[in-house]
């Protein structure tokens, strides 16, 4: 059997959280998570999944890493994207 696609992996992973298959719900989307393909709703999912298997630092990290994907543009660091954020702040919103 092969492994199931990259976009079957999000899909696969919501649907076992749906069902609260936690681990494999947990390992599908880390793997989709690795290779950068969820967005912060799939963050939080993962971060559900995370919590119920008891992996706290994983659950408490996931609202950090989907306020920094949602301010980071696609294809730039995530460290650049919160400078950036930060700036706009000081700057009092102007970037």
């Amino acid at each position: 059997m092969q492994p199931p696609a990259l976009d079957d992996r999000v899909n696969a992973g919501l649907n076992a959280l749906d069902r609260h298959a936690w681990r494999e719900s947990y390992d599908l989307l880390s793997a989709a998570d690795r290779d950068a393909l969820l967005g912060g709703a799939e963050l939080e999912q993962l971060g559900i999944a995370a919590w119920w298997l008891g992996r706290l630092d994983d659950s408490l990290e996931t609202p950090w890493n989907v306020s920094m994907r949602r301010i980071s543009p696609p294809g730039t660091s995530v460290a650049v994207g919160a400078v950036r954020s930060s700036s706009a702040i000081c700057d009092g919103g102007t970037q």
